[in-house]
């Protein structure tokens, strides 16, 4: 397997590094110990992606990533000058599933796209209301759906999805769309949608951008099947 022939000196237009899920870069032409360190205090400042995706904090492990990495942007490039034991095509470390996630949030975030372009078309505020209690369990909490993720915004999303949300979340407020569950409404860890907006959307939009995998991972007892369901029948 390659390895660079000297991990001290930079390779063409410096070491790098790319975090796919949050879209995080070193500092350009940092050696591999500062992306290492950098890297690092990235993960830690994002501790439930740090956890979900498994990211080690492990200086030597970590730098044993980013070492692999540069030595698959050598590879690729062709740049074989700066590797010893041969060059061998070298996989880049795999999206965690937090890439997955972010393809879900995509999807989600066309689902208010649409209802926007349309005029932002609600549901009655009964169904809406009924939809939260679902998701809350309404006076129950432990009847609350398991997916109901609890957390901030920037638990889940990187920092340009959480700020995009927040102005939905403002609209949302001005159009004085609420539910007396709002309060217990997070994210969706099964679609990966923000549930104050996701109740408030006509199950068309919902549905048409949903895929078949990000369905298969909502709760059996979740109002988006059941809703869709009973629209199939109609047809």
């Amino acid at each position: 397997m390659p390895s660079l022939k000297n991990p001290q000196q930079q390779i063409p237009n410096g070491f790098q590094y790319l975090v796919v899920e949050t879209g995080w870069t070193p500092p350009p032409y940092s050696s591999l110990d500062v992306i290492v360190q950098k890297l690092i205090e990235h993960r830690k400042a994002q501790p439930y992606l740090t956890a979900k995706n498994g990211w080690s904090v492990d200086p030597a492990q970590v730098y044993q990533e980013v070492l692999a990495y540069n030595v698959a942007v050598c590879v690729r490039q062709g740049w074989n000058d700066y590797l010893i034991g041969g060059a061998e095509i070298v996989p880049f470390p795999p999206p965690t599933p937090l890439f997955q996630r972010a393809k879900n949030l995509a999807a989600g975030g066309r689902a208010v796209v649409a209802w926007l372009e349309e005029g932002a078309p609600t549901v009655a505020q009964e169904l809406a209301n009924k939809r939260a209690g679902i998701c809350s369990g309404g006076d129950d909490p432990q009847k609350a759906c398991p997916l109901n993720g609890k957390g901030g915004l920037e638990s889940y999303f990187t920092v340009p999805v959480t700020n995009a949300i927040r102005v939905q979340l403002e609209r949302k407020r001005a159009m004085k769309l609420e539910t007396p569950s709002d309060e217990n409404l997070g994210i969706c860890t099964g679609c990966d949608c923000p549930l104050k907006l996701k109740v408030f959307l006509p199950i068309e939009n919902i549905i048409s951008k949903m895929g078949t995998e990000v369905k298969a991972r909502l709760d059996p007892r979740c109002w988006i099947l059941s809703e869709e369901k009973s629209l199939n029948e109609l047809k």
